[in-house]
């Protein structure tokens, strides 16, 4: 009896279930990393706005602030909307303390960094 050579429709359906089954396991997989990826560069870009905010009041003298001070604003960074709140303590021992929260906005993952700084001089 002679056999056929080759595989059948049996063996082909298997294949492809398989094949399938391992696209979709590494479609899932990129998505995921794309997802982390957004979230990462979000997450950079939020605490590089956070840092620069907090030296911008450096060489402040806060004159222009009051005690409880809160600054909402709205910062675009490589096409990226983020919502920044700034507020400004102000302490007994002539020192003031700035904390900046910058949240990514809607439709990005969600990003939230909070810094704050101390700084020494007369108030």
């Amino acid at each position: 009896m002679k056999r056929d050579s080759g595989f059948t429709l049996i063996e082909v359906l298997v294949g492809i279930m398989l094949l399938s089954v391992m696209g979709l396991v590494i479609a899932q997989s990129l998505s995921l990393a794309t997802k982390i990826q957004v979230k990462a560069r979000n997450q950079a870009l939020a605490s590089q706005i956070a840092q620069d905010t907090l030296e911008e009041y450096v060489d402040s003298d806060f004159t222009a602030y009051i005690d409880g001070q809160t600054i909402a604003d709205e910062v675009t960074r490589n096409g990226q909307n983020f919502k920044r709140d700034q507020n400004i303590s102000f302490h007994g021992d002539g020192t003031r303390t700035v904390s900046v929260t910058v949240e990514a906005e809607k439709g990005a993952l969600e990003t939230i960094v909070s810094m704050s700084q101390r700084y020494r001089g007369s108030v």
